[in-house]
């Protein structure tokens, strides 16, 4: 936040800057305030892409168009196969996906 504050108000950023290099409790919150003299001299943090990345999704079942039931935290890597299994295995997906007269599957 300092760092996105010092473009627009450089002073401020300043200030904030050296008050959380010389806290004890800030500078655990930060990358190393003390080794970067001013914040412009400061790197920006790296980007961690394994924490973009969701390990769990919520799969929306439809049928016919419209919404059945939901598939909740579902693994986000995997394939349309096996979502279609899971799917299928649902307690609900009897309901929409056998004939109500003979009770046999419907096509897919």
């Amino acid at each position: 936040l300092i760092r996105m504050v010092s473009p627009m108000a450089p002073s401020v950023g300043e200030e904030l800057w050296e008050t959380a290099a010389n806290s004890k409790h800030l500078s655990r919150c930060l990358a190393s305030p003390a080794s970067a003299k001013t914040v412009f001299s400061a790197n920006w943090p790296a980007l961690d892409k394994t924490a973009l990345k969701p390990a769990a999704t919520t799969v929306v079942v439809q049928i016919n168009g419209k919404v059945r039931y939901k598939l909740e935290d579902m693994d986000a890597d995997l394939d349309q196969a096996a979502l279609t299994e899971a799917a299928k295995s649902h307690p609900n997906a009897a309901k929409w996906l056998n004939d109500p007269v003979s009770g046999s599957p419907k096509a897919i």
